[in-house]
């Protein structure tokens, strides 16, 4: 029996040592810098990474962008403080399967063209209140980490959450969905979901959709 315990001694560092090595392993995800993606939209260039990491802050305001104008409400005016003179984003935008470690602050934008975050995590809050979306926007398997603000946003062509994540509040109150809205498999696992005063006008789909934390709310949506 004796002979047996150098043996398993050697089994047990053995593993020790994997656990540890695999605990120690750096990400081989490439890094990319929120200024590097920012230059390309401020020059509108096509946006298109896969499996990265995105370090840093993303707010479209401190960009040169052009701006087109779009008629606001006096509350949306006075109280949200949107303004009539909106940033234009030129740029195609895909961003897949990857992580975006900052806060993304996209709001009182026009995205003229197809956006895509399939399956990209963002750690921070993402502020989308008062956008609007030319064509297709795609979120599906999307995880968002902090608040996901969509309030006052007009979807102009197909909008995907299909399996998305919402670890904290989902805000869509009185967002505007032209054609199909796809929340297929969405899982609200913050705070609220409100879709308060929300309009459709294409086909609407929450089949199997899941509230897990706070209140859910469709009122007249």
């Amino acid at each position: 029996m004796s002979s047996k315990k150098p043996i398993l001694t050697l089994i047990l560092a053995a593993l020790l040592l994997a656990a540890g090595a695999s605990e120690g392993a750096s990400d081989s995800r490439e890094v990319v810098s929120a200024g590097e993606i920012l230059a390309k939209i401020e020059q509108g260039e096509l946006v298109e990474y896969e499996g990265v990491i995105v370090e840093g802050d993303w707010n479209l305001s401190e960009l040169g962008l052009p701006t087109e104008h779009v008629d606001r409400t006096a509350y949306e005016s006075r109280v949200l403080g949107l303004a009539e003179e909106t940033w234009s984003v030129e740029s195609a935008i895909n961003i897949t399967n990857s992580e975006i470690r900052g806060e993304v602050t996209s709001s009182n934008t026009i995205f003229q063209k197809p956006i895509d975050f399939g399956n990209t995590e963002f750690s921070g809050r993402a502020h989308f209140r008062g956008a609007r979306f030319g064509d297709d926007a795609d979120f599906e398997g999307a995880e968002f980490g902090g608040a996901a603000n969509f309030d006052y946003v007009r979807f102009g062509g197909n909008a995907s959450f299909e399996r998305a994540i919402f670890n904290e509040a989902a805000n869509f109150d009185r967002a505007q969905f032209d054609e199909a809205a796809n929340f297929k498999r969405a899982l609200f696992n913050g705070k609220d979901a409100n879709f308060r005063y929300a309009q459709f006008g294409g086909d609407a789909s929450f089949e199997w959709a899941l509230s897990s934390g706070g209140d859910a709310s469709f009122k007249y949506a």
